[in-house]
């Protein structure tokens, strides 16, 4: 993908995800892959008004190409975009995904079975607390998306991270997660969640790592 495409695609999604509520003030980050690196979501800025010039043209090593200083999880993004197939990454802090991560243990998967859309945006890894920026953080999501195969991690009392072949996937499974927790936690009598018998058939019907 050129340059100016993929910044017009990251600004459109910015602003679609700020429009959502998923992020709020300077929250959240965005990047995707391009022929020589990739962009990033400059740091201290907002997705309600995102800029051109408020996004960063780093080289896979990290090194800043163009624009602003990059977001603070930069290192997080180029480990995942690192990932066979993975072109784009999506960090939000959606109310609903940071709830679930407080009120959870860090696990393989948090995923409420309350819908068919949300088991098969599963599995849903939850990260203990790591300080947001770090090296460590970024190996530690990595290496959980690597072992199990999932697009999405939750990141204690932090937010969601979700990546996709392309941005609109990562936004489609942004959007999934973020309203099946809001479902979750509106329900409330938990007793409405699917059936084991039904889950296990939902995962062989669409080839669902258990």
């Amino acid at each position: 993908m050129e340059k100016e495409e993929a910044k017009r695609e990251i600004i459109r999604a910015a602003r679609y995800l700020y429009k959502r509520g998923f992020v709020a003030g300077s929250g959240g980050n965005i990047s995707l892959r391009i022929k020589n690196g990739c962009l990033i979501t400059a740091t201290g800025t907002s997705f309600r008004e995102l800029r051109r010039d408020q996004i960063t043209h780093l080289n896979m090593k990290g090194e800043r190409l163009e624009g602003p200083l990059p977001s603070s999880e930069w290192r997080m993004h180029l480990a995942l975009l690192a990932l066979e197939g993975i072109k784009a990454v999506c960090h939000i802090h959606g109310i609903y995904s940071i709830a679930h991560s407080i009120t959870c243990e860090p696990s393989e998967d948090v995923l409420p079975p309350i819908t068919p859309g949300l088991l098969l945006a599963g599995p849903l890894p939850l990260l203990p607390q790591l300080l947001p920026g770090s090296q460590a953080l970024a190996e530690e999501v990595f290496s959980k998306l690597k072992e199990t195969g999932a697009r999405a991690i939750l990141l204690k009392n932090h937010g969601l991270v979700c990546v996709g072949k392309d941005l609109s996937e990562a936004l489609n499974l942004s959007e999934e997660i973020e309203a099946g927790l809001k479902l979750y936690f509106l329900v409330k009598d938990h007793s409405c969640l699917l059936k084991e018998d039904m889950v296990l058939e939902i995962r062989r019907a669409y080839k669902v790592r258990d």
